[in-house]
């Protein structure tokens, strides 16, 4: 993994990911307020759907890749469109992750990473050990037998790097894939 310093390339990251938190709150405010009563659906990576980051923990040894900036610290004060939305919309809105137990991911990177297989008693090798290929997991209202969801669990919703939260404070729910199959490019597209 290549690690940047916190004031180039990661310092340019961090004001773009504030400037389009900024721009996907006014958009989906600017909705909600036009069409109360109204359900609609903003599409974004999980990031962005989160709320209450300083939540999340990670193993000490987790690679940042930030040098100098751990991943405990990159995520203890970061506010995204999720914390903002939840101010204004509560238990109005949903918040659903993503995750997947094995396969491959792009990042914009030329080749996709491959997924590292996950930890013993994590969400995504639960999932993957009851036999479910796909699923969706409500952390916000569990069904009978699934009070566990309200406590601590390992996943890796963001970056495919493992943290442990109590999640129904990050998310209201995650969409489990077995198998990630990554973005591809179109042939002839040059982005």
């Amino acid at each position: 993994m290549t690690r940047t310093s916190v004031g180039g390339t990661a310092g340019r990251l961090e004001r773009s990911l504030h400037s389009l938190t900024e721009a996907y709150e006014t958009r989906s405010s600017w909705i909600a307020s036009r069409y109360p009563g109204h359900k609609f659906v903003v599409w974004a990576a999980t990031l962005h759907n989160t709320r209450n980051l300083h939540e999340l923990t990670f193993d000490e040894d987790a690679e940042s890749p930030w040098e100098g900036l751990s991943l405990q610290d990159y995520y203890r004060d970061k506010r995204v469109m999720g914390d903002y939305l939840w101010e204004e919309l509560g238990e109005d809105m949903y918040s659903l992750g993503f995750t997947a137990f094995e396969g491959a991911y792009r990042t914009g990177a030329p080749e996709p990473g491959q997924l590292e297989p996950p930890s013993a008693g994590s969400l995504e090798d639960l999932l993957a050990s009851a036999g479910l290929d796909v699923a969706i997991v409500d952390f916000r209202s569990p069904a009978a037998g699934g009070e566990c969801l309200r406590e601590a669990l390992m996943s890796r919703p963001l970056g495919y790097r493992e943290m442990t939260a109590t999640w129904n404070a990050v998310l209201d729910g995650m969409m489990f894939t077995r198998v990630m199959i990554p973005a591809t490019l179109v042939e002839g597209d040059t982005q």
